[in-house]
C-alpha cells in the first residue's frame, strides 16, 4: 500500500496530499475545502426600546461559551461602562454586550489577546474599533385592535411614541355599514 497524508491549514485550506506510493507516479496535492481564520468581522450598536443598547460583535467562528463568565476579561470598552455583560447568541459566533451606554457617546471597544474559540483556536490580533449610538428614529406603535380589544374588552388602545414630540391621534369606532369590503 502506499503512503497518504492528511494535512490541514487551519488558516486557508484542508489539503489532502499522498505521496509517491504503488500507483501513483508522482506526488499529488488536492484542496478539499476551506477553513476560514477565527476572525473578528462585525461590530454594530443597537438601539432598542425593550432589550436597550448593545453591542453587537460577530465572528468567523462559534466562541468559547467561557467568555459570558468574565466579560471584562476579553473585552475593553473605553470609556468604562457600568453594568458591562455578555451573553453568546444561540449559534455562538455571536456577542452581546450589555450595559449603561449613553446615546451620543464615541466608544472603542478591543478584544483581549488569546480569546478562546470553541475549536482549539484563537482569534486573530484586531485592532481597537469605534462605535456611537444614536437615538432611536421616531417611531409610534399601536397595539392590533381586534386581537387585543377584543380579547380583554377594555374599550382602551394602547400607544407608544418615541422621540416624537407631539404625537395626535384620531380614531373613530366603525359599525358593519360604514367597513369598506
Amino acid at each position: 500500500m502506499g503512503h497518504t497524508l492528511w494535512g490541514m491549514d487551519c488558516i486557508h485550506r484542508w489539503v489532502a496530499s499522498a505521496e509517491p506510493g504503488v500507483r501513483l507516479e508522482a506526488p499529488v496535492t488536492q484542496v478539499v475545502g476551506r477553513c476560514p481564520p477565527f476572525e473578528w468581522l462585525a461590530l454594530e450598536a443597537v438601539n432598542h426600546l425593550a432589550g436597550g443598547r448593545q453591542l453587537r460583535l460577530r465572528f468567523s467562528r462559534p466562541v468559547s461559551p467561557a467568555v459570558t463568565n468574565a466579560p471584562a476579561q476579553w473585552f475593553r470598552c473605553q470609556p468604562e461602562v457600568k453594568g458591562f455583560r455578555a451573553e453568546r447568541s444561540p449559534g455562538g459566533q455571536g456577542i452581546a454586550l450589555s450595559g449603561e451606554f449613553a446615546l451620543e457617546q464615541d466608544y472603542t471597544v478591543s478584544i483581549a489577546a488569546g480569546f478562546p474559540g470553541v475549536e482549539p483556536a484563537t482569534l486573530r490580533p484586531a485592532d481597537p474599533r469605534p462605535v456611537h449610538f444614536e437615538p432611536m428614529e421616531p417611531m409610534v406603535w399601536l397595539q392590533g385592535f381586534d386581537s387585543v380589544q377584543l380579547a380583554t374588552g377594555r374599550r382602551k388602545m394602547e400607544v407608544l411614541a418615541v422621540n416624537t414630540p407631539e404625537t395626535r391621534l384620531r380614531m373613530k369606532a366603525l359599525d358593519r355599514q360604514g367597513l369598506i369590503p
